[in-house]
């Protein structure tokens, strides 16, 4: 299988965030 990652910067949290779009609300690294 093959599954895409979104890789973009925040400014608010200064780093940069990584999302997985096909995994929807399952891909989570911490918080509500």
């Amino acid at each position: 299988m093959k599954y895409s990652i979104l890789i973009q910067w925040s400014e608010e949290d200064n780093s940069y965030v990584a999302s997985l779009p096909e995994w929807g609300n399952y891909a989570r690294t911490h918080g509500d």
